[in-house]
């Protein structure tokens, strides 16, 4: 940014020059912002889930696959069911946890079930989807993450619900 006159033959003011290095600055930015976009975009990101029922709720909870890959900076759609094994209804809901906690701010989830009271009724099956996104920014946070742990992790835990919604099936 050293402009001088000899070398240049000519004077750039001060208003110029100050113009000059923004103009720099932000191709700059710019372009460092397109590499890191085209980047990371493109990378894709280890997601692990983990299903649990606490207490003895007759629940077999699980995912198809519990592991998958995500692209940056695009939504996933993953589908969760859940079987009623035993002769009653059961009311729930499902709680879930992100780890490490610190990366739940890149994770936007669009759609949920979570935290929403549940009635299954006996010997029933229900999908239940969520729909997520993950931030390319979270490479930003974090570049070595990645280096010392192998994806992110989802837990959910279903949890009996503390009141009935059996009224409302009539």
């Amino acid at each position: 940014y050293k402009l001088r006159k000899k070398e240049l033959g000519y004077y750039l003011s001060s208003e110029k020059l100050e113009e000059l290095k923004y103009l720099l600055q932000s191709n700059l930015y710019y372009r460092q912002n397109v590499h890191f976009d085209s980047t990371f975009r493109s990378l894709l990101i280890p997601v692990s889930f983990y299903t649990v029922v606490h207490g003895k709720l007759p629940l077999f909870f699980f995912i198809n696959e519990d592991l998958i890959q995500v692209k940056a900076d695009s939504s996933q759609l993953v589908i969760f069911n859940i079987f009623n094994y035993g002769s009653k209804n059961i009311d729930f809901f499902i709680g879930y946890q992100i780890f490490p906690y610190s990366l739940t701010k890149y994770i936007i989830k669009l759609q949920c079930f979570c935290y929403e009271h549940i009635l299954i009724l006996s010997y029933s099956f229900l999908k239940l989807p969520v729909l997520f996104y993950i931030d390319s920014e979270i490479f930003r946070f974090d570049n070595n993450y990645f280096d010392n742990y192998s994806c992110v992790f989802f837990y959910y835990h279903v949890y009996k619900s503390g009141k009935s919604l059996e009224p409302f099936l009539n």
